[in-house]
């Protein structure tokens, strides 16, 4: 189904009103999952719960703190996306068992886009 955005850019280079036809088409092809929308890219920034990582150095973390992530993958998998997150804390560097991999259902749960996001959802867990 990728040839449909290929097709679309080509088209969109040399005639953009015809570029604009292709809508409904692109939107069918979304709808029935030919084409995936990824809830980030490589390289954003996300935000997770740290007890959800193995950090043994990070002792004076608490378990509930939220961490700022770095999406270091996106795949995807039988069961759906997944995103890779690499913890950005001092204690984390260089340590292979800080990376994990996310469903995006954890996305509003565990993982989240922005930090006021997931600030939010820590403090209506304190309630």
């Amino acid at each position: 189904m990728s040839n449909i955005l290929q097709t679309l850019r080509d088209t969109y280079l040399t005639n953009p009103a015809a570029a604009l036809n292709m809508l409904p088409e692109i939107c069918k092809a979304i709808d029935e999952g030919y084409i995936k929308q990824f809830p980030c890219k490589v390289g954003d920034r996300a935000f997770a719960v740290k007890g959800c990582f193995y950090l043994p150095h990070a002792v004076n973390i608490p378990c509930t703190a939220i961490i700022e992530c770095e999406v270091r993958g996106i795949k995807i998998t039988a069961k759906g996306i997944a995103i890779l997150l690499l913890p950005l804390v001092e204690e984390a560097y260089g340590r292979r068992s800080a990376y994990k991999w996310f469903s995006v259902s954890s996305i509003g749960y565990t993982v989240f886009l922005t930090r006021p996001e997931a600030e939010r959802r820590l403090e209506s867990e304190k309630k």
